[in-house]
Parts: structure tokens; C-alpha cells; sequence
């Protein structure tokens, strides 16, 4: 069962089975301009290999938090125990290891200046998880720049990619919902 918790700051929480589940709200970058001009300029600034590489990690993390919350919603969509294991294996394993291995046997490994940005992003992410305020707008305000820089047709790119290489994984319908979470974010349709 579900109960809702009193919300924090500009988002809220859920808890299920005495987890926190984040609700996620990335329409309030103006809430925080100070935070999202910030990381407007700094990926505004990215090499092109930098925007590339890291919107592929993106749009696989927002993917795996939709299946994530899938799961531990009960969703009837929800994947099996085994395959949203596999979701978390992936995502996480390339946001850890900077690498990301491909079923065909390529590797796409970071490039050096994405690997700074990658670790702020987690650090801001898990201070975010233990309830941090700020790190809460940061972490969003993040988020919000870097769709923004990226804009909707790198998007779109790298969602067919991840369908290519991993729609067995991940499945159409989540990859679905992790695109839409991210139009939502930047307003699309």
C-alpha cells in the first residue's frame, strides 16, 4: 500500500514498503534560476562527444527510474523481479563505470569530460535521496538545463538507440514512459 508523506520543498515523497520513492517535478527550474542557469551554461558549454555520450546515459536513466517506480508501484506493467534487475544492472553499471556495454559486443565508454559532469550529477542525486533540499534543486535544475540543451531531436536519437540496443531489456512500453517523462520535462508532446 501507498501512503503519501507531507511533501518537501518543492517536490514531495512517497513511501512504499518504508522506501522513499521521490515524486519528480522538473517543470520548476524557474523556482531555482540560480541552479539551472548554472548548469544552462555548463552544458551549453559541452563538447558535442560530451553532449552526446551523456544524453544516451540520460535518457537509459530516466527509462530505469520510470521502470524502477513501475515496479515498486505495482504498476500492472510493471517488469518481472529478474528483468528490472537487469534495467537497474545496465543503467547503473554504465553511470558507474563510465561505460556502457552494448549487446553487440561494442563498448561506448565516456569521454573524459562527461565523467565530472556524471559524478556531480550522482552526488547531487544521492544527497537528493537523503532528503537534501538543495540538492533536490540542483539535482532538477541539472536535469531541466541539460534537456534543454539537448533539445528534442538528440532526444528522440537517443531513445531509438536505446530501443535498438536495449528495447529487450528495457521493453517499448517503458522506454515509452521514460520519453514522455522527459517531454514532460521540457514541455512537449
Amino acid at each position: 500500500m501507498l501512503s503519501v508523506t507531507p511533501p518537501l520543498h518543492r517536490g514531495g515523497f512517497l513511501m512504499y514498503n518504508n522506501n522513499v520513492i521521490l515524486i519528480l517535478n522538473m517543470h520548476t527550474h524557474n523556482e531555482h534560476p540560480g541552479f539551472y542557469d548554472k548548469w544552462f551554461k555548463i552544458w551549453s558549454d559541452c563538447a558535442p562527444e560530451v553532449l552526446d555520450a551523456t544524453a544516451i546515459i540520460r535518457v537509459m536513466e530516466c527509462t530505469n527510474g520510470c521502470v524502477q517506480y513501475g515496479f515498486r508501484g505495482e504498476s500492472p506493467n510493471a517488469l518481472s523481479v529478474e528483468q528490472t534487475r537487469e534495467c537497474m544492472k545496465v543503467s547503473m553499471g554504465a553511470i558507474k563505470s563510465k561505460k556502457l556495454p552494448l549487446p553487440t559486443g561494442e563498448v561506448i565508454y565516456m569521454p573524459e569530460g562527461a565523467i565530472p559532469l556524471m559524478d556531480q550529477a550522482r552526488d547531487l542525486y544521492q544527497k537528493m535521496k537523503a532528503k537534501d533540499i538543495d540538492a533536490y534543486d540542483e539535482f532538477f535544475a541539472l536535469s531541466t538545463a541539460h534537456f534543454h540543451v539537448l533539445g528534442k531531436e538528440i532526444i528522440d536519437e537517443k531513445f531509438a538507440f536505446l530501443t535498438e540496443h536495449f528495447g529487450d531489456v528495457f521493453t517499448p512500453y517503458w522506454i515509452d514512459r521514460g520519453r514522455e517523462y522527459i517531454y514532460d520535462a521540457l514541455n512537449l508532446t
